[in-house]
């Protein structure tokens, strides 16, 4: 956790954040500078329902001001503080999905709010463990979901009720699977459970409830009440009065479409699809296991290579050759039908290949040829194939290797000679806005992936062929921090640093990928542009959003499909429009009976799914199993030396584990929930993942990851692949005191003081 507060009079905690428009140590120091927040009239109608303590989601349009109204909100909440309850102080958390929300939003409460004590909780440091510790110092806290529920799950909070008022921001995230609504789950359990206690008042911005899955009026109605439902929020706040305000208000951008060319063909493109035929050529040739599943799959091989069906076959044949029974084992590997063995690992490195080219495809239908190449050499720069010795590969390694380096060596060769058509027609429309809008426009393209991200930006900041005003823009990329760096994942701090010189001129152009569409407020953004890319009608309506300035425009450039789909996303958000005005016309205790009918059906299917997961866990079988590597079936542990550290880490114990693997240090850091990341962990026979290094209390760990496993009951030799460590039908022993006493202390990997990576536990 990163911890940031204001404390009246007092000097700030932080000072990690200089490179945004006033640090927060400045805006915590200038406390006489607090500005008042003058709302709007059709913000004050917002307001309306919040402010009468009822539960709410407030819904308007991206640029209407929603934080302004929730900041106001907090401050009458907080202002009535007289009025409380006997029961407890007022305090309010505010919560956001993403690490740039959560610092963006704490320094809009820093600027309004500075007479009162903030924390902001960023999950990056040891003392997020104490959060439970701080409850009573401070009265505003701003935070993501997750740190709130891992409180609440290691009851080191008690519940929700020790809060008077919690904001959602982004709320129509409030659904099945999100900890957003894990926490709502626990909101409507605390309120069925316990009629008599002081429960939270529940407040939610959005600018689009979406409608999921609904193709009719009345199934958007369900949608939305179902929404309202997880939230316990029988309040629609819109803007009906003053609409004419908000219109006058709040920009709305052009929106054009222009064409791209899809399924494009030229020399590289047919190279790609010659290398991919002859893996899928050699994947037949070599399959002699007398599987009959993936025999089927190899028959119905797709044939459209650049397709998701192509794609999504190929994980099918990576998952079924992970099952193979290579025969018995004893734990090490020594009775091992090793033809078997390799068959299978051969089928599993080619359908995993052919994943990647499939993936190429696309980069080459958007990019630069010099983009796939480097794409390629990412992807395989850790597959065995050029670390094994000549004289150890088998027969389709040395094919394997052959086919990718000849066809590098031709896609090299065809860089200059394939320009790609789709970048032209970008760099068209970014020079015709720029020329209509003036030089010190700021703009934002939005792409699918991350490798399509960072390839625009090396091409707008180093193709030859780019004019001047284009590289003047300074392109950068902005990616989200779910993945690590080697996958194109960002940090916080290189998050920050995007973000402030966005705003300040300094770059005028970034090129993000979907963890931009949401919230991030930048009022000097006037160009929109999605390559390609669209989501649902949630993030048709947030994208168009992100042109802040008036006279803004939003261009979509994309295939037909493309066009279709935000065709499609534009009549669903019709829909939604609909269906709300629908329900802001019922009765409400018509609206209150749905949405109490609706967390019935909830709580009994939480109460259903609670008793079979007891059940699951009592009925675990207390059966040794055995760990291979899901790719080359080496031995990886034994069900005795394995433990589970904090209910989620999977660790183990044997001191010859080191021996199996390769650590690769992090060159960034990132701190989660007290436990340090170090590294990545792959096997040291095929250089494919297992896991993560992460250093806790002082003890070095290696933490495996199950996918990249396949399980091997130790009795009956049955095999399975699980996703996640709750699929596993075994149980696994608790680290114990006894434990920690034997393990090694940390070790030279955990000494790296760089670096920021996800922790792969599943």
């Amino acid at each position: 956790m990163q911890e940031s507060m204001h404390m009246p009079q007092s000097e700030s905690l932080l000072e990690d954040y200089e490179d945004w428009e006033m640090s927060d140590e400045e805006a915590e120091r200038d406390v006489t500078c607090q500005q008042d927040l003058d709302l709007r009239l059709y913000q004050l109608e917002l307001a309306e329902n919040a402010v009468k303590r009822r539960n709410t989601i407030i819904c308007a349009p991206t640029g209407s001001g929603k934080t302004r109204v929730a900041l106001y909100i907090v401050k009458d909440h907080l202002e009535k503080q007289d009025e409380a309850e006997a029961d407890g102080k007022r305090k309010v958390v505010f919560l956001a999905r993403t690490v740039p929300l959560i610092i963006q939003q704490y320094k809009n409460f820093l600027k309004f709010q500075s007479k009162y004590r903030i924390l902001k909780v960023s999950g990056e440091d040891d003392s997020s463990m104490y959060l439970h510790q701080l409850l009573d110092v401070y009265d505003i806290f701003v935070m993501t979901p997750q740190i709130l529920e891992n409180q609440l799950r290691d009851a080191k909070i008690k519940s929700l009720s020790v809060f008077s008022l919690i904001v959602l921001d982004e709320c129509h995230h409030t659904r099945k699977g999100e900890p957003y609504n894990k926490l709502m789950i626990r909101y409507l359990k605390q309120k069925n459970k316990k009629k008599s206690i002081r429960l939270p008042q529940i407040v939610g911005l959005t600018a689009s409830l979406g409608v999921e899955k609904a193709t009719v009026d009345e199934e958007a109605i369900d949608s939305i009440l179902k929404l309202c439902a997880n939230m316990d929020a029988p309040y629609l706040s819109t803007v009906k009065t003053h609409i004419d305000e908000l219109k006058e208000k709040v920009p709305v951008p052009d929106e054009k479409k222009v064409n791209l060319t899809e399924n494009r063909q030229d020399p590289a493109r047919k190279e790609l699809e010659k290398a991919m035929e002859k893996i899928e050529d050699l994947m037949i040739d070599i399959n002699d296991l007398n599987n009959g599943t993936i025999d089927n799959l190899l028959r119905k091989l797709p044939s459209d290579r650049i397709s998701q069906t192509y794609g999504q076959w190929a994980v099918q044949v990576k998952n079924e050759a992970r099952l193979v029974q290579t025969g018995p084992d004893d734990g090490h590997g020594s009775d091992v039908d090793r033809r078997k063995a390799e068959m299978a690992r051969g089928i599993f490195d080619m359908a995993d290949q052919l994943f990647k080219y499939n993936a190429a495809l696309e980069i080459h239908e958007y990019a630069r040829i010099q983009d796939v190449v480097a794409y390629l050499q990412k992807e395989f720069s850790n597959v065995a194939l050029g670390q094994i010795e000549s004289s150890l590969k088998l027969a389709w390694e040395e094919k394997l290797g052959e086919i990718s380096t000849n066809l590098k060596k031709i896609l090299m060769k065809f860089g200059r000679q394939c320009d790609n058509p789709n970048l032209k027609v970008l760099a068209e429309t970014l020079t015709s806005l720029l020329d209509s809008k003036g030089s010190d426009s700021r703009a934002i393209i939005f792409v699918r992936t991350r490798a399509t991200c960072y390839a625009l930006t090396n091409w707008l900041n180093e193709d030859d062929k780019i004019k001047p005003q284009l590289k003047d823009l300074k392109a950068m990329a902005f990616t989200g921090a779910g993945a690590n760096d080697e996958e194109g994942g960002m940090t916080q701090n290189e998050q920050d640093k995007v973000i402030s010189k966005f705003k300040s001129g300094e770059v005028k152009l970034i090129v993000a990928t979907s963890v931009a569409e949401e919230g991030l407020d930048i009022p000097e953004c006037n160009i929109v542009v999605k390559y390609n890319h669209v989501g649902n009608e949630i993030t048709t309506l947030q994208t168009r959003g992100r042109s802040r300035k008036a006279g803004g425009t939003s261009v979509l450039l994309g295939s037909g499909k493309t066009h279709q789909k935000e065709m499609l996303n534009l009549a669903r958000a019709a829909m939604m429009e609909r269906a709300v005005k629908k329900i802001l016309q019922m009765p409400f205790d018509q609206v209150d009976g749905r949405i109490s009918s609706l967390q019935n059906e909830t709580l009994v299917k939480e109460e259903t799914k609670d008793l079979v997961q007891r059940r699951q866990n009592r009925q675990k079988l207390q059966t040794n199993f055995i760990l291979k590597c899901a790719c080359c079936k080496s031995f990886c542990a034994h069900s005795k030396d394995l433990r589970v550290i904090n209910d989620n880490h999977h660790v183990v114990i044997d001191s010859e584990f080191e021996g199996r693997i390769e650590v690769k240090p992090f060159q960034k850091q990132k701190n989660i929930d007290g436990i340090k990341l170090t590294g990545h962990m792959q096997c040291k026979t095929c250089h494919r993942a297992w896991g993560t290094k992460f250093l806790y209390q002082g003890i070095s760990y290696p933490s495996l990851a199950i996918k990249n496993f396949i399980v091997v009951n130790e009795e009956t030799n049955e095999i399975k692949h699980c996703k996640k460590w709750l699929e596993l039908p075994y149980t696994i022993r608790v680290m114990s005191p006894e434990d920690f006493k034997t393990c090694p202390s940390t070790g030279d990997d955990a000494r790296s003081d760089e670096g920021e990576e996800e922790l792969d536990l599943e």
